[in-house]
């Protein structure tokens, strides 16, 4: 699954994509997406997360879905999640949703490098990658081992 990409950043210079990568309890790939829209997705929009993509696979590793998320700012981010996750209604979403997750990862800086993207850091540990397009991160799911349905 693929969902539309909302937009490709603002061009800040500090500006960096989060790659969060959830590995789901087996067969419940689907009802976490379902839930994830119904619940977290109002919660994550009034926080004004900026989503670039969300994809799960059909081969490979099919009970992974992977986030991708723009942030202004290493602040940006803390500022915007810690909006989301004070929320009340996030309570009720990790209530509906938190058991099927069974892992979750994110990358180590420099993970990214295989697109050939420029990272520039702002502090230790934190990449700032430039906007990449829908056919690069065709490209980079598939290089990940996975395949994309459209």
């Amino acid at each position: 699954m693929v969902e539309p990409f909302a937009f490709m950043g603002n061009g800040s210079p500090k500006g960096f994509i989060d790659e969060r990568t959830y590995t789901i309890a087996y067969t419940q790939v689907p009802n976490y997406v379902e839930v994830t829209k119904a619940l977290a997705k109002p919660i994550i929009d009034d926080a004004g997360w900026q989503l670039i993509g969300y994809f799960s696979s059909i081969t490979g590793k099919i009970n992974q879905v992977v986030h991708l998320w723009y942030w202004d700012s290493q602040g940006d981010r803390e500022e915007r999640q810690m909006k989301a996750v004070t929320d009340p209604r996030w309570q009720l979403y990790q209530a509906a949703n938190g058991h099927r997750v069974i892992d979750q990862q994110e990358p180590l800086p420099g993970a990214h490098d295989v697109l050939d993207r420029q990272i520039v850091t702002e502090k230790p540990k934190q990449r700032s990658l430039r906007p990449v397009d829908a056919a690069t991160m065709v490209l980079w799911r598939k290089r990940r081992g996975g395949t994309i349905e459209v």
